[in-house]
């Protein structure tokens, strides 16, 4: 593909919450050179099914408009698992009618799940997609295996998430807390409910010590007010603060004041949280699903445990707050972050990949406005 590139972006209203937002709106804000013009239409928002339904045929139309009129060269497609298949599914069909190049970009923790709990028919659209897809763009290696055993065929390559190297410095004072960061949208697959039951007698052991600790629990959901009433049932409350979801600076005060970063997942894809944690030089403890493992190294810049495992989950807990080596773990992170997961590096592999190069191997005219 010779000269400038039209690409045609797809995924949920910006507004949506979660980490495949977090990657759409790094496209959104990225400076791509010259040669390549990226658009985005949104196909699905948070305001209910009536409206959502509304929503994406509204969406539908604009991209077929754009299909037929626009003539985009690539049909870049981010998706999860449940509806967010099932919209995909359809513009990837549109996008074959009329002929585009298409990459999936494949972002849902739970695909896996959601393939094996569907019935057959949905299951060979499933594998039709990912095997007629001209690029499946896999957030790390586990996940590349999991999608090669849905469909062999599938031409899949590794493109880890990235993230933004903030130049920051250190929030914490002499004498402040040990703060324990977890940020997500809170409902059963994240594990929050875990986390408080974990907690217990490590807060118990850090009073018995006379250390200070403060959980800064950042996000929510459907387990928000579940996790708060459980906080009081257990009398812990005072060593929990609640922020509900947070904008982008908040966000980075919570980052540069937090000492350890915890997210007890059940099924990931690559956390943008955890990337955003490393990237400010925090240890993290979590769970070793998806391909969380490419950015949490076990006993050198944090832990992996088993997902569901309180004992576990409370020993590293622990392992974590009065560890020798702490500052050579927040080393560490930040080391890694830099060498694997700088998106200055990434968006060149995206670039490359939308100006041809289409192939099995991994990837380490004016256009109107929409």
């Amino acid at each position: 593909m010779d000269g400038r590139v039209n690409v045609l972006m797809v995924g949920s209203n910006t507004q949506v919450k979660g980490g495949m937002t977090t990657v759409v709106q790094s496209f959104l804000d990225h400076r791509f050179s010259p040669k390549v013009n990226l658009k985005y239409i949104a196909t699905h928002s948070e305001k209910g099914k009536v409206y959502n339904s509304y929503f994406f045929a509204k969406s539908l139309v604009r991209i077929v408009y754009h299909l037929m009129l626009k003539k985009p060269d690539i049909m870049h497609l981010h998706m999860s698992d449940k509806g967010s298949f099932v919209r995909k599914y359809i513009v990837f069909k549109a996008s074959k009618i009329f002929r585009k190049k298409v990459i999936l970009h494949m972002h849902g923790g739970n695909f896996n799940e959601f393939y094996e709990k569907s019935p057959f028919q949905l299951q060979l659209c499933m594998k039709e997609m990912l095997r007629k897809s001209d690029k499946v763009i896999a957030l790390g290696s586990n996940w590349k295996t999991i999608l090669m055993e849905i469909e062999p065929d599938s031409n899949v390559d590794i493109l880890m998430n990235s993230v933004a190297m903030p130049d920051f410095k250190s929030a914490k004072k002499a004498g402040s807390p040990f703060t324990i960061l977890f940020l997500a949208v809170m409902n059963e697959g994240k594990g929050i409910l875990d986390l408080i039951k974990a907690s217990v007698p490590v807060i118990s052991r850090a009073v018995d010590q006379g250390k200070r600790l403060v959980f800064e629990i950042a996000g929510d959901g459907p387990q928000l007010e579940d996790a708060k009433k459980l906080t009081m049932e257990y009398g812990i409350e005072r060593f929990f603060q609640f922020h509900g979801w947070i904008g982008e600076e908040k966000k980075r005060v919570l980052l540069q004041k937090t000492d350890l970063f915890v997210l007890p997942s059940y099924f990931e894809g690559l956390p943008m949280s955890i990337l955003e944690a490393i990237s400010y030089g925090i240890p993290v403890l979590s769970t070793d699903v998806g391909s969380i493992d490419e950015a949490v190294k076990d006993g050198k810049n944090g832990y992996l445990i088993t997902p569901g495992d309180l004992p576990m989950l409370e020993s590293r807990l622990e392992q974590l707050i009065y560890h020798p080596s702490y500052s050579h773990m927040r080393q560490t992170s930040r080391n890694l972050a830099i060498e694997k997961f700088d998106e200055k590096r990434y968006f060149e592999q995206i670039e490359d990949l939308y100006l041809g190069n289409f192939q099995a191997n991994d990837l380490q005219s004016d256009w109107e406005s929409p």
